[in-house]
């Protein structure tokens, strides 16, 4: 299917951005603070650009709206995990290793919803 190629090359587009963070990050320096946040943000990019690469792939066969829906679904726990960190961000003083973990999960799977998503809007553009 036509689709299923636009939503592999834009999941690997954001690989690409995610690896490309990495080093802008690294050449920047963890001392700077958005140095430090581009080096943070990359690893999810990449994770969640793989997901989203395993999910086309697996999904290649089945009907655009169905995987519409899967990234869509993606795209709302990466917004709900980001939002839950955000809002607990405000409410704990010393939070733990772990409540990072939600802030990386949100913008794995936002991130992944969100290039699925505009992929199949631009395939379906076509």
């Amino acid at each position: 299917m036509p689709w299923s190629r636009t939503v592999r090359r834009w999941q690997v587009l954001l690989i690409a951005l995610g690896v490309v963070s990495f080093f802008v990050g690294s050449v920047i320096g963890r001392g700077h603070v958005v140095g430090a946040a581009l080096i943070v943000v990359s690893l999810p990019a990449v994770v969640g650009g793989l997901l989203g690469v395993v999910i086309g792939g697996l999904a290649r066969h089945a009907h655009p709206r169905s995987v519409g829906i899967a990234y869509s679904v993606l795209l709302v726990l990466g917004i709900a995990a980001l939002a839950g960190f955000f809002v607990l961000r405000q409410r704990i003083e010393a939070p733990g290793i772990g409540f990072g973990m939600l802030l990386i999960l949100g913008v794995m799977l936002s991130g992944s919803g969100l290039v699925g998503v505009a992929a199949l809007l631009f395939a379906h553009r076509k």
